[in-house]
């Protein structure tokens, strides 16, 4: 038999109250919870009357809702504001006991989001800025004083990003007299002092290969080595803005200043280099005088002379905080704490003071960007980014008189001792063991087998990022270190990843100097052992000078230990070593197992690019 326990709750509970009538007691019954619309609980029963679900306004993010009093939105196709733009929201139920409200964006409504109107029954309203475009949901739940709590209610609004109010990416071509607007609207007049056509940002990491980016160079004279645009007005400085450009520092000796925006005596802000600290700069002034204070913010690591810089700066004017970043990374923020808004032209390369133009970029500059909002972290990041690029692939299926070639036309990997590819024919022998990936993978002996280009690959004093994925013949590193991927130089390897025998871990061993038993930075992987199963293991390694970084990734993972502060890097000039490395002027460590996948680039790849490549589809990757 089965019993009905939710009808016997019922018949208590109409007792209950029945006695209760009879005894003349007044009670209120507990509200049973029940969901709201979104899954969030509402108060109700036939004593206590939960308050009715709260309009929402927005004159920025839903100006058609502004003449409908209800729960309910109209209907809205347009994107409104931007990322960076603050809109004020508006809660308001009719309810006249509603003493909080609970909010969320993109979220159902959290406890910690809470609103208190200024007396019972009064709206609430707060200031809201989106930091990711696209559709957004703004939900709401008025309370009261009982607990009770309302239905949710919800908006939504498509939030677009408004591209920057003025963008020189300063790539004009040799002999230019002006520095074009990415979108057309204000170019940059270029002083006498100015050259075009020198190497740009996507430079940093490629040596003499480069081919890509170009920017302009400017000597340090505020005179004649400058750009301005003749538009004025293109940030309000009293207001959310940002600003950002690539920097190349030539000159530390007095303050430089490699963007601003003119005031009267004045800049209303500075992206620059401040000489006392050594140190990155986002600075505005108190007030237009000749001689202000200064509201500043500045790098936590001193400026690396002559190395290409990605710097970005960020106004809030609702939190009014400064915050500077250094390669996508957030500095310690500033609080702003006067305001005036500086009108004036944009100058590339100098600022504005009381006496005229001074504090004159000395050295190069690219990408330079100028926002009339928020600019937001993500957004930071994005621009801060270059994507590496690809200096040799190696798939290892084919070989034709000892050497495999690489996938684009490059330097061939040149087959010794022994070594071998092994491309079965599955479709003659569809039982043989398939190689590691794709068509055929390298087969090394660990006594004088290997493989190498004739020269340099990696350029190991910029920031670089190789891979590979080895398979070894059983589940430890064996007696002796065993050396997957190395470049030579004359007496060291500029890197070597290898099996380590005393740890069986995987490490990655990186010389400081291209000497006898010089001094090394060596980090292992501990989440990892080595494994010998079908698919072998993947290994990769990023050195990112910019942030003085080293990481070592096993099968797309980064361990506790896999990350290593790293200063030392210098140039190997010797071939990629495939199954061996150079140490003390000899090559060892060579490797038993199999080898596939060889991956160099320029430049350093992010988790994302990482994770690609240690996939198992092979092919060309960035």
């Amino acid at each position: 038999m089965t019993v009905d326990n939710r009808g016997s709750v019922r018949g208590l509970r109409r007792v209950a109250v029945l006695i209760a009538l009879v005894l003349g007691v007044h009670t209120v019954a507990a509200a049973p919870a029940v969901a709201g619309p979104t899954g969030h609980e509402t108060a109700t029963s036939s004593n206590v009357v939960a308050p009715i679900a709260p309009d929402i306004d927005s004159p920025e993010y839903l100006p058609l809702d502004a003449d409908e009093h209800t729960s309910a939105c109209a209907e809205d196709n347009q994107h409104r504001g931007s990322i960076g733009v603050y809109g004020t929201f508006t809660f308001h139920s009719p309810s006249p006991q509603v003493v909080k409200y609970l909010y969320g964006f993109n979220t159902n409504p959290l406890p910690d989001n809470v609103l208190v109107p200024a007396s019972i029954g009064a709206p609430v309203s707060l200031r809201w800025m989106p930091v990711q475009d696209g559709t957004t949901s703004v939900t709401v739940q008025a309370v009261d004083a009982d607990g009770g709590r309302s239905p949710i209610a919800y908006c939504l609004f498509s939030v677009p990003t408004r591209l920057a109010a003025g963008e020189w990416p300063l790539d004009d071509a040799a002999g230019a007299t002006s520095a074009a607007d990415a979108r057309g609207n204000h170019p940059a007049a270029a002083g006498s002092g100015v050259t075009f056509g020198v190497p740009g940002s996507e430079c940093a990491d490629l040596g003499a290969q480069c081919q890509l980016g170009r920017a302009a160079r400017l000597t340090g004279d505020a005179a004649t080595s400058y750009l301005a645009t003749s538009t004025s007005g293109l940030i309000d400085t009293s207001t959310g803005f940002g600003a950002s450009a690539w920097v190349r520092l030539t000159d530390d000796s007095v303050d430089r200043v490699a963007v601003s925006q003119d005031g009267i005596d004045a800049p209303g802000f500075t992206l620059s280099f401040d000489a006392d600290s050594g140190r990155w700069a986002f600075e505005i002034a108190a007030s237009d005088s000749p001689s202000p204070a200064v509201w500043s913010v500045t790098s936590t690591a001193p400026v690396m002379l002559g190395e290409w810089t990605h710097l970005a700066a960020a106004y809030d004017p609702e939190l009014t905080t400064m915050t500077l970043y250094v390669h996508g990374d957030e500095q310690p923020v500033a609080l702003r704490q006067s305001v005036w808004a500086s009108q004036g032209a944009v100058q590339i390369g100098r600022a504005v003071s009381g006496s005229g133009y001074t504090e004159g970029w000395a050295g190069d500059l690219a990408d330079v960007a100028v926002f009339d909002r928020v600019l937001v972290s993500h957004e930071v990041r994005d621009l801060s980014a270059r994507p590496p690029t690809s200096f040799g692939y190696w798939p290892l299926d084919e070989a034709t008189n000892g050497n495999s070639p690489e996938y684009g036309g490059g330097a061939d990997l040149r087959l010794h001792g022994d070594s071998h590819l092994y491309a079965p024919d599955m479709d003659e022998d569809p039982f043989a063991e398939p190689p590691l990936v794709a068509d055929g993978h390298l087969v090394l002996d660990g006594v004088d087998d290997w493989a190498q280009t004739d020269g340099p690959i990696a350029v190991t004093d910029r920031s670089f990022t190789v891979g590979v994925r080895v398979r070894l013949p059983g589940p430890t590193c064996g007696d002796t270190d065993q050396a997957v991927l190395s470049q030579a130089g004359v007496t060291a390897s500029g890197f070597v990843i290898r099996c380590n025998a005393a740890s069986n871990r995987w490490e990655l061993v990186l010389p400081h100097q291209d000497t006898t038993d010089p001094a090394s930075t060596v980090i292992q992987d501990n989440l990892t052992y080595p494994e010998w199963d079908y698919f072998g293991q993947h290994l990769a390694v990023v050195y990112d000078s910019a942030r003085q970084e080293v990481r070592l990734y096993v099968d797309g993972y980064l361990s506790a230990t896999g990350t290593a502060a790293y200063t030392a890097g210098w140039r190997a000039d010797g071939g990629l070593q495939v199954g061996r490395a150079l140490h003390n002027g000899s090559f060892g460590q060579y490797l038993t197992g199999v080898v596939d996948e060889v991956r160099v680039y320029a430049g350093a790849a992010d988790e994302t690019m990482i994770a690609r490549m240690s996939g198992m589809a092979g092919g060309p990757i960035g």
